[in-house]
């Protein structure tokens, strides 16, 4: 999404033994996810592709902007399928080719990844989302999310897989 691309939050990346190793834009350096300094423009991280320096692209959530990326890496989880069909916003396949991304506008308190779940995420902050650009059932527009139905998505990642009938989430 455009709004993303006016942003100075991106890497670049590669992929070595299945491990996504960030690299600074235009640099051999290594990259982190919560140093900004490390962040380029778009267009810096593209051409790093575009050259053959580098794999893929992604983008940097940061407390300075009011986007929220979850991650689903089960698509035949009936609860993960709840949470997609409820949250309408960007939706893009993963580079995998097997897991989907949302990115939308909302916060939540807590912290994202969670033990609890491993095979799903919900971060603000200090993270990294590889963007493919595969987007999903025509979902281009970054949308709003109420605040309350993050929560829940939160809440039932802290808890795990087995307590997810109690999520709050309705489609």
């Amino acid at each position: 999404p455009q709004e993303l691309k006016d942003l100075q939050q991106w890497v670049c990346f590669n992929a070595v033994d299945g491990k996504k190793i960030p690299y600074i834009p235009g640099s051999s350096n290594m990259a982190s996810s919560n140093r900004p300094r490390d962040w380029r423009s778009y267009r810096a991280a593209l051409k790093d592709v575009e050259e053959g320096r580098r794999q893929h692209i992604g983008f940097c959530f940061s407390s300075s902007d009011p986007f929220v990326f979850i991650d689903l890496d089960d698509p035949e989880d009936p609860d993960q399928i709840r949470v997609f069909k409820r949250l309408r916003s960007y939706s893009q396949t993963s580079v995998s080719g097997e897991g989907r991304h949302i990115i939308c506008k909302g916060s939540f308190k807590g912290k994202g990844r969670h033990p609890a779940f491993p095979a799903a995420g919900l971060f603000q902050t200090n993270r990294f989302c590889l963007m493919t650009g595969d987007v999903i059932k025509k979902r281009t527009t970054i949308n709003a999310v109420a605040d309350e139905d993050l929560q829940s998505i939160h809440a039932w990642l802290s808890k795990g897989k087995n307590d997810a009938p109690e999520m709050e989430l309705t489609e």
